[in-house]
């Protein structure tokens, strides 16, 4: 397989692109270059041909700093002693400032323009005539880190600073200063090297001036770190070596003490502070043949779940000896009975509840009071995979059944395409499997709190249709095939549904149905307690 990779791209470095005569000469390397065999040659061992370009993507950055092109300068770099203290260097359309500055620096000429014979000389010493210094893009420079704020640490460290170099180079110490703000200086850059001789250049976002006097300069001087001002810049050096602004931490409280809850000053049996009771359900759903022409695309859907059916048991007294089995025709229907019975089950656990902690209810503060309130009237609705197949499932019809019966989700936990949690001001779906190892079954689940799990085996793949629940025999074996495991059930499994057929006096498939879909409840129940 060819994979598309950053080692497509076809300059090995970036160009850097100012007029007409960069966008020929980058057009001109692109017709030049063989692409197909050079995209290829970084493939050869794979089996895969060139057959055609799909597009080819330009990325264009916004240079900062690359130093040397003139521009506008603001009016406080034109005004009284400022301006007679630079030497500006503004009107020349190319990037050749900073050696313009070093130029200057050498020789300090009468006129400042006439610089150009030792700054040819000086750039040509320095590159060793191996750039044109027509073509040249300007010199290399890195700014304090405010100015790359999309690098990370370690490409802003693997930045190129030219500057070092060059001082090394000319044994001259180069100081960098700004002047964006009026009055107002920053160090740009601060020379850690000990040489004789020192150049002090003012630079305006990418282009580098000459200062001919600090002490003339109008002027103050700003820390880059914490905007303290001092009036000269060695006292802004010796501040800026030891301030810790940007690393100063506040940590504001004591003792980290994990929350204990409501329960926190209330003297009260430690079973009394975990809520009791819970509801737990599980869907069953047909599977609907899709009969959409959608020949045409990669993905083809060809069955559509439909809830048919749904079993609930809770550990709410009154709603704790048998499953509750829904189930119907119109799903909108079915969702609005399971909303209808989940709701009647927390009002009785919400009485339950408020009758056992009335006393101490009337002894908390209002605010308190209230939160032990919240607290009892909501129940816990737990599921084994609601959270990716039942919620899923049922969400078309969900939320407007909860406000049928005054039940605005409150809050969601969504992940992807799953539901964590969904909070009404009664109810709260959960899904088990939310605290419990990843890839752990729900035959593991039941039988690491050594509960009974009764094995049930259903024919998905038959029940296609709503009138098959009024079948008055159980489909033979040869419906049990299930398409998507690519096997049937064996005739031992079978038999365990000819028996569950017999035993339970089932007279049509709806019995069936009512007798699979308990099987997970029961246990489930069991095994949360």
């Amino acid at each position: 397989k060819f994979d598309a990779t950053p080692n497509t791209r076809i300059f090995k470095h970036p160009k850097l692109i100012d007029n007409k005569r960069d966008i020929q000469s980058a057009y001109d390397e692109i017709v030049k270059t063989n692409l197909i065999d050079k995209l290829t040659k970084l493939r050869d061992n794979s089996a895969w041909k060139f057959y055609e370009f799909l597009y080819i993507r330009f990325d264009v950055y916004e240079l900062k700093t690359t130093i040397g092109k003139a521009q506008e300068l603001p009016p406080h770099f034109k005004e009284e002693s400022n301006n007679k203290c630079l030497i500006k260097y503004e009107n020349y359309d190319d990037y050749l400032c900073f050696w313009r500055c070093l130029a200057y620096h050498s020789e300090k000429p009468i006129d400042p323009r006439n610089v150009n014979k030792k700054l040819k000389q000086l750039f040509n010493d320095y590159y060793k005539n191996t750039k044109d210094i027509k073509n040249y893009n300007g010199v290399e420079y890195v700014a304090y880190k405010e100015q790359y704020n999309d690098l990370n640490n370690d490409e802003y460290d693997n930045k190129n600073d030219e500057l070092d170099l060059i001082e090394r180079f000319y044994k001259i110490n180069i100081n960098v200063y700004t002047n964006d703000e009026p009055d107002v200086f920053m160090i740009d850059r601060r020379s850690i090297n000990l040489f004789e001789d020192s150049i002090n250049l003012l630079r305006y976002n990418n282009h580098f001036m000459y200062i001919k006097n600090m002490d003339q300069m109008r002027h103050c001087y700003k820390c880059k770190k914490c905007n303290k001002i001092f009036k000269c810049d060695k006292l802004c050096n010796r501040h800026e070596t030891k301030c810790n602004i940007l690393v100063q931490h506040e940590f504001k409280g004591g003792i980290y003490e994990p929350n204990q809850g409501i329960f926190k000053n209330i003297e009260i049996d430690e079973d009394d502070k975990y809520y009791p009771f819970e509801i737990c359900y599980d869907f069953e759903a047909m599977l609907k043949p899709m009969n959409e022409n959608n020949n045409d695309t990669k993905l083809k859907i060809t069955m559509e779940h439909v809830p048919v059916s749904v079993s609930i048991l809770s550990n709410v007294p009154g709603y704790d000896q048998k499953p509750i089995f829904i189930c119907c025709n119109n799903p909108e229907e079915l969702i609005d009975n399971f909303v209808k019975t989940l709701y009647d089950i927390s009002q009785k656990s919400k009485n339950i509840l408020l009758e056992k902690y009335n006393y101490i209810i009337e002894r908390l503060e209002e605010k308190e009071a209230e939160r032990l309130i919240n607290w009892c009237s909501v129940i816990p609705v737990v599921s084994f995979n609601g959270s990716k197949y039942d919620i899923n499932l049922m969400k078309q019809y969900l939320h407007k059944s909860l406000n049928n019966y005054s039940q605005k989700v409150d809050f969601a936990i969504k992940r992807t395409n799953t539901y964590m949690s969904l909070k009404t001001e009664n109810l709260q779906f959960l899904d088990i499997r939310s605290y419990l190892a990843p890839n752990y079954s729900y035959d593991a689940f039941i039988k690491a709190y050594k509960c009974k799990l009764e094995k049930g085996f259903f024919p998905y793949d038959w029940f296609d249709n709503y009138d098959k629940l009024n079948f008055t025999e159980l489909p033979e074996h040869k419906y049990f095939y299930n398409k998507l495991k690519g096997k049937n059930i064996t005739d031992e499994e079978y038999k365990i549904c000819m028996d569950a057929w017999n035993n339970n006096n089932m007279k049509t498939f709806k019995d069936f149905l009512e007798w699979y879909n308990n099987l997970d409840v029961i246990p489930f129940v069991e095994a949360i307690e």
